[in-house]
């Protein structure tokens, strides 16, 4: 793993996809891949088996993300990685968004196939405004997948 000196400040929850280690032919979709857990969650996904790993940065992440895995890339200040061209509907195994912009866990269940994660570990706005209920979680969960929040 590259830079892994923050590991030791990275949890992985008990229970959490990230802990349970196959991705064989899955895809996964990394909100901030050059943010402290992203890169880390980018190079599990790719070690793992991630068939595709879809992420967000801007500037020199972009060669960064690439370095470590991931096969797509949206630079946040040009695009969004939630728009249809980007991920379609039921596109995407596990979303692991470690920001926590509100409204992402909404947008997530548009990508998310039945059976998928939405993984959660904010510190974004969602996480600072405790604003959206419950907790920077969808109020409008799709049947079939599992979210999950790792706010403490």
């Amino acid at each position: 793993l590259k830079r892994t000196g923050s590991l030791p400040n990275t949890p992985l929850p008990q229970g959490s996809p990230w802990a349970a280690g196959n991705y064989t032919n899955l895809t996964v979709a990394i909100t901030a891949g050059s943010g402290g857990t992203g890169f880390i969650g980018i190079q599990m996904a790719k070690a793992w088996g991630a068939k595709h790993i879809f992420t967000s940065t801007t500037g020199e992440g972009i060669d960064f993300v690439k370095s470590l895995g991931a096969d797509f890339v949206v630079d946040y200040t040009k695009g969004e990685l939630f728009d249809t061209d980007v991920l379609p509907d039921n596109s995407v195994d596990i979303v692991y968004d470690n920001y926590g912009a509100e409204g992402t866990a909404d947008k997530a269940m548009r990508v998310l196939r039945s059976g998928g994660v939405y993984l959660l570990m904010p510190h974004g706005e969602c996480y600072e405004t405790k604003s959206q209920k419950p907790p920077c979680l969808s109020a409008n969960p799709k049947e079939g997948v599992r979210q999950l929040n790792y706010v403490t």
